[in-house]
């Protein structure tokens, strides 16, 4: 079964990876920096799928991690790196309603 938003997650998980997740330093380390977002970002977006049904319940949820997210820039490197391309992950998965079926298709399992 195909689902229409896929389209719109990968676009914007690519964009929050590629350009504003601007990973730098050695080859490896900055591979494991994007494997890492990857596997974040995933988790962030199935979290965001699951509390899109109850508005406050997202708004809940967005105050928390938007929080913790903000706030991992004080360990510097590579969570400042990714700090806007996180909150953009989760951000995007928390305002399109979607139940809890849609999860595979929002982060490309089984694609």
């Amino acid at each position: 079964m195909r689902e229409p938003q896929v389209v719109i997650f990968v676009m914007f998980g690519c964009f929050s990876l590629l350009v504003i997740s601007d990973f730098g330093g050695p080859r490896r380390p900055r591979a494991i920096a994007y494997l890492t977002a990857t596997f974040v970002g995933a988790a962030l977006v199935a979290l965001g799928t699951l509390v899109s049904t109850s508005a406050w319940l997202a708004a809940v949820a967005m105050l928390v991690v938007g929080f913790v997210i903000s706030f991992s820039r004080i360990l510097g490197g590579y969570f400042a790196a990714a700090n806007i391309g996180m909150l953009l992950a989760f951000v995007i998965a928390v305002t399109i309603p979607a139940p809890a079926e849609a999860i595979p298709a929002r982060v490309g399992v089984g694609l």
